[in-house]
């Protein structure tokens, strides 16, 4: 083999690149699937259906008690609770309460959970709140549906909007949907939460309903005198259900400061979604997120649906101007919180939950990756011959006589 003597021309190296670009954007890209199903798709649909349901049973046993759906929640799904009630723990807008309304949520927890490589009986460690209950719901939904087992801690307080009616607090909805085959599990101790873990600045009444829904729930209470111990609680219930095995990961969900911890004034906040370096974490107090992490258990961390909502190409359920509604606030005027049939005056609004399975969590572009190999090699042996051999020697050489 005679190879080329001098440098390569530059109208062969012109030539190469075109042949590039053509076989990039002339083949590769016509060959690419636009919306192609990802990874775990039947996994992430399941999931999401049966958020779905436990969302139709929350509403159907609320709405057998009863008990109104609130004005304030026009998808009437009976998730979104008071402004303020006797076991309110802290303040939230309305808007970041809507956003976590959307079943395909428990989707992107799917995919979070196979990136923390969880799989089919593993222990998943679960700290939860009142505050967000369908992303309470989705989550233990899909730790279960990849066959995982949830060990989950709840505090009971909430904040406005949340699970915050005395009457159907998360250890309420968590009975309901045991019931009804829709969760294996659910907590098995729980705090009042709020400030210092002990209900903080709840009224006395407050306090005392908290403390009897707890017991009437018959899971522990967990009342300890610092944060600091009420985390160290947590964590030695958790070891005494490991069954000897470490958990694959730790869950927060919520602002549950012994869950997450305190972080110091100039700390970077803990980052939302899938984390195994915590490092750099400076927590003025330690929660169960900083204990589980010394271990190198994954955390993920879920404060709101915001960072999932975006990321995952999810719609933001608090956008009401498709429906002549300027703002979240509009929803006081346009439903009165005083009609007698509240369903009925939502039930004209005519809001849809998003429906199963749309998302980029579920679905997009794919290329096809052994047609790209293919003309990688191809390509790659092209400009070995034009870089290498001595084509001219070859094409044009007398034959020998």
């Amino acid at each position: 083999m005679k190879y080329r003597p001098g440098r390569v021309h530059a109208l062969s190296l012109v030539a190469l690149a075109v042949i590039g670009l053509v076989l990039v954007w002339g083949v590769v890209e016509r060959a690419k699937v636009p919306d192609a199903k990802k990874d775990y798709y039947d996994e992430k649909v399941a999931a999401a259906e049966r958020t779905s349901e436990a969302m139709w049973v929350l509403k159907t046993s609320r709405r057998s008690l009863g008990w109104p759906i609130e004005a304030t929640d026009p998808y009437r799904t009976g998730l979104i609770g008071h402004r303020q009630s006797p076991i309110t723990t802290s303040g939230a807008t309305l808007e970041k309460k809507l956003r976590s309304l959307d079943p395909n949520i428990s989707a992107v927890f799917v995919e979070l959970l196979h990136t923390a490589e969880v799989r089919k009986g593993d222990r998943v460690a679960v700290g939860v709140t009142g505050s967000f209950p369908l992303l309470n719901i989705a989550m233990l939904v899909a730790i279960e549906t990849l066959g995982a087992e949830p060990v989950v801690i709840a505090s009971v307080g909430s904040s406005r909007w949340g699970a915050n009616d005395e009457r159907f607090t998360w250890l309420h909805m968590e009975r309901v949907l045991r019931d009804a085959g829709l969760i294996k599990g659910g907590s098995v101790a729980a705090s009042l939460g709020g400030g210092n873990d002990r209900g903080g600045a709840l009224s006395s009444e407050g306090k005392g309903t908290l403390r009897a829904v707890i017991d009437s729930s018959g899971v522990a209470l967990i009342a300890e005198r610092s944060l600091r111990k009420s985390a160290l609680r947590r964590m030695a219930i958790y070891d005494s259900l490991a069954r000897g095995t470490s958990y694959r990961a730790y869950v927060n969900i919520g602002g549950g400061l012994a869950s997450k911890g305190k972080m110091k004034a100039d700390a970077d906040q803990l980052p939302q979604g899938l984390s195994t370096d915590h490092e750099a974490t400076d927590y003025r107090l330690e929660g169960v997120v900083a204990m589980m992490a010394e271990r190198g258990v994954p955390i993920i961390n879920v404060l709101g649906p915001q960072a999932f909502i975006k990321k995952h190409g999810l719609p933001d359920l608090s956008d009401l101007e498709e429906y002549g509604l300027e703002d979240v606030s509009d929803l006081w005027s346009s439903v009165s919180a005083e009609s007698t049939n509240v369903a009925a005056a939502t039930d004209s609004l005519h809001l849809q939950l998003p429906l199963i399975g749309k998302g980029s969590v579920y679905k997009g572009p794919q290329y096809s990756v052994r047609l790209a190999g293919i003309l990688a090699i191809l390509y790659g042996f092209l400009i070995f011959v034009v870089v290498r051999i001595d084509i001219k020697h070859y094409l044009f050489r007398r034959p020998s006589s």
